[in-house]
């Protein structure tokens, strides 16, 4: 049974021309980009996606990226965004 808050990759606009581009950037491209010590899994976008209020204004880069950096690096904007919101006093 799926859960509520999980989204699907419909639910995140990844269609069928999205994969496409995945598939070509990380068979000309198998290593990560960020550590270049794993195989590339995912696509990192760079900026990241949530910086952008609407995601279909995205502006930026897909870079080939192995799990566990595309996760650490997500967990840091996160991170980073939610300690400004914390720390603002607006």
């Amino acid at each position: 049974m799926k859960r509520p808050w999980e989204k699907t990759l419909h639910s995140r606009k990844y269609d069928s021309n999205y994969r496409k581009i995945r598939k070509v950037l990380l068979a000309s491209s198998p290593m990560c980009y960020w550590c270049h010590l794993a195989l590339a899994t995912q696509i990192d976008h760079d900026p990241p996606l949530a910086s952008f209020v609407n995601p279909e204004q995205w502006q930026g880069d897909l870079r080939p990226s192995c799990a566990k950096c595309n996760a650490s690096r997500g967990a840091t904007y996160g991170n980073r965004a939610r300690r400004a919101h914390k720390n603002s006093r607006t």
